[in-house]
């Protein structure tokens, strides 16, 4: 009959052998596929160089969008500039339009109109006297 030490020692044993092929047969094969998907299989990156590329493309990315940002700037800076001097230029043109009539300052439309009323009236007048 077994002695109690050595049903112990056989017991530690046991579960010492228990805990090997568990090691063998689960982690090592989980262990050996997170460093495949680490450093990659042969010929294929893996997801440490992902990262790396990863991180190169966005420093790129972020450079060409500050690029693009400061030129966008300056495009709008120009654009309001040129949109400044044509209202300024639209306002000369206004204000090289205006006539003194009679003392009164008025754009040449106003003078056209007050024109046309005033044949207008003179048509109605020579009309009505012309009827009599």
């Amino acid at each position: 009959m077994p002695s109690s030490k050595q049903k112990t020692i056989d017991e530690r044993l046991a579960e010492h052998s228990r805990r090997i092929r568990l090691m063998e047969e689960v982690f090592m094969p989980m262990a050996r596929a997170s460093m495949e998907i680490l450093n990659g299989k042969d010929g294929q990156p893996g997801m440490a160089e992902n990262v790396r590329n990863i991180r190169a493309d966005l420093e790129e990315l972020i450079q060409s969008q500050k690029a693009e940002q400061s030129e966008s700037r300056a495009i709008r800076k120009d654009g309001f500039d040129r949109i400044g001097s044509l209202e300024d230029w639209r306002r000369e043109l206004d204000m090289a339009t205006d006539i003194k009539m009679a003392g009164v300052k008025m754009s040449a439309n106003t003078k056209i109109a007050l024109i046309n009323g005033l044949f207008v009236l003179l048509t109605g007048l020579v009309t009505y006297f012309a009827s009599r």
